[in-house]
């Protein structure tokens, strides 16, 4: 799987691009932007008033959402 996301996906990324790679409503993935990262959340940079996520940041996330 590690294959298709680093190949597919910039290294910078968006909510919506993580919710058009998890095929989910982008409101869930900024749900999950509100969470801490030691609760959970999905690790960000915030510019502003958006959200950005570094490629191995989301990767390393999803891997630890295996259960």
């Amino acid at each position: 799987m590690s294959v298709q996301i680093n190949n597919s996906l910039p290294e910078v990324l968006t909510p919506k691009d993580i919710a058009d790679f998890l095929r989910v409503n982008v409101r869930r993935v900024y749900d999950n932007l509100q969470l801490k990262p030691e609760s959970g959340g999905i690790p960000h940079i915030r510019i502003g008033k958006q959200m950005r996520i570094e490629k191995t940041d989301f990767v390393a996330w999803l891997a630890n959402q295996k259960s």
